[in-house]
């Protein structure tokens, strides 16, 4: 099994919401040479909501995949179904 510093090899920058606070920063830069950064407001000015940019992406893309049947976990309860 891969190490996590094997897994997270290629990766430099890591971005998050205002919730993350110093700890995780740190640990990750020290640890792994990563660096955190909180991704930035966006006004969507037609419905007047602040969204963050790079957070929009992520969860459009696990929507996304998350429409294929063999990604959607839910579908699939038994291996019997699986094979199915």
């Amino acid at each position: 099994m891969a190490t996590t510093h094997e897994l997270l090899g290629q990766v430099q920058v890591v971005f998050v919401d205002s919730s993350f606070n110093g700890v995780f920063r740190q640990h990750l830069a020290q640890r792994y040479g990563i660096r955190v950064e909180k991704s930035a407001y966006v006004l969507v000015t037609k419905t007047n909501v602040c969204i963050h940019a790079w957070r929009w992406i992520v969860e459009r893309t696990f929507a996304w995949l998350s429409a294929h049947r063999r990604l959607a976990k839910e579908y699939d309860r038994t291996m019997r179904h699986a094979n199915a």
